[in-house]
């Protein structure tokens, strides 16, 4: 099944506010899941010492230095010796 049929199914499916919010729930639940193992690939890509990018508009063509790598978030060093602590989802290798 793929995302068109799914959302018609549902669509037209009579769902109690019950089974709306179960619904919700197990989606929610999903994409939290699949960002989880996204960001933990993304962390065990990264090692000290490497040089980064940040993924937003005011850092963009700047390149940094890994210096700290936490649970959900990473320390980096720019080229002027700031230090900058910067979401892993947003770190781009290479």
């Amino acid at each position: 099944m793929n995302y068109s049929q799914i959302l018609s199914e549902i669509q037209n499916a009579n769902l109690s506010m019950d089974e709306l919010r179960n619904l919700n729930s197990v989606i929610v639940s999903m994409s939290k899941n699949k960002r989880r193992v996204s960001n933990q690939v993304k962390k065990f890509s990264l090692s000290v010492g490497q040089t980064v990018s940040v993924d937003h508009q005011d850092c963009v063509g700047q390149t940094y230095t890994v210096q700290k790598i936490n649970r959900t978030k990473s320390v980096l060093r720019d080229s002027k010796g700031r230090l900058l602590n910067v979401p892993i989802s947003m770190i781009t290798v290479g």
